[in-house]
């Protein structure tokens, strides 16, 4: 009991004090983010996926020979060395035979290349002459991400024009495609019709505060209701205020309110519409009851 007696006093002062109504978002800012930021971070995935296959093993070491350096036959480092070790006192001795290869510097890095250096994409064909350090497997690889990459990335330079192109299109030459089937239930019957009208939030007021006049409209197209029957909705109308404090001024003509205008079906429409609804369950019907009848029919025959 004393779980349920806290949990009651903690939902009641949340429901009285914290909680309040979902903000009207939408849904925008998804949108937004699966058009553009979800397709950039593809673009950005493939390209990057791409260049660093490209770099390695990212050691800007590329084997002599006599292209790319002065060195001809023998390694010219050969013999012995004493090499300190970085940080102490301690060295080693290494050992360097004439037959081991010799390495100089080169660019691996594509993003280093001068403006001139064709980098991208990144494939092993935008190497520098007499200075390539991919592998055979390497190659084949990066050939297979660079092309992909340029694929990805042209598809999605495509996919942003189109839908450029369709929204100034739609803009100018808007379009309505109705989604499902008739269901001859008119939506002015529909009891849980909720239409937009511009309100004020307050603490003070039970109720909001209604920013345009609804005189001529039904107040059953609000989505709420007074709490006390001694103050209909014309008493949360900021309009009658308007008019009661800036009495003796003329504001009919000033646009300070919205405007919302209302035109509930008539009494002959609303019949029209309730005969065409019986008469096309009524032909729902006759076409089921014929259905039926033919399998029926059919059925008895093959017997």
């Amino acid at each position: 009991s004393l779980c349920y007696m806290i949990n009651y006093f903690v939902d009641r002062f949340s429901l009285m004090r914290t909680w309040q109504r979902v903000p009207h978002l939408g849904p925008r800012i998804s949108q937004f983010s699966r058009e553009y930021f979800f397709s950039a971070a593809l673009v950005a995935m493939a390209l990057l996926s791409s260049y660093y296959w490209s770099g390695f093993p990212f050691d800007s070491l590329c084997e002599a020979d006599e292209n790319n350096s002065n060195i001809t036959n023998a390694n010219p480092f050969a013999g012995d060395w004493i090499i300190g070790i970085k940080g102490t006192d301690n060295t080693t001795l290494e050992s360097v035979s004439s037959s081991d290869p010799a390495f100089v510097y080169c660019r691996q890095d594509f993003f280093r290349y001068y403006d001139k250096e064709r980098s991208f994409p990144f494939t092993a064909t935008n190497q520098l002459s007499d200075l390539e350090w991919m592998t055979s497997d390497q190659e084949k690889v990066t050939y297979f991400f660079g092309w992909g990459a340029v694929l990805v990335l042209v598809g999605v330079i495509m996919k942003f024009i189109y839908t450029w192109v369709m929204g100034v299109l739609h803009y100018y030459n808007g379009d309505y495609e109705p989604r499902g089937e008739d269901q001859d239930d008119p939506f002015s019957v529909q009891e849980s019709i909720s239409a937009y009208v511009p309100q004020v939030y307050s603490n003070i007021f039970s109720c909001p505060l209604l920013a345009a006049n609804l005189d001529n409209v039904d107040p059953e197209l609000l989505d709420w209701e007074t709490t006390d029957p001694k103050y209909p909705y014309s008493f949360y109308d900021l309009t009658k205020d308007a008019e009661f404090l800036l009495r003796g001024k003329n504001i009919a003509d000033r646009k300070m309110f919205s405007v919302i205008s209302h035109w509930p079906p008539t009494p002959e429409d609303m019949a029209a519409e309730k005969q065409a609804a019986l008469e096309a369950n009524k032909g729902a019907q006759e076409n089921a009851e014929a259905v039926g009848e033919d399998g029926a029919n059919a059925s008895a025959g093959e017997e």
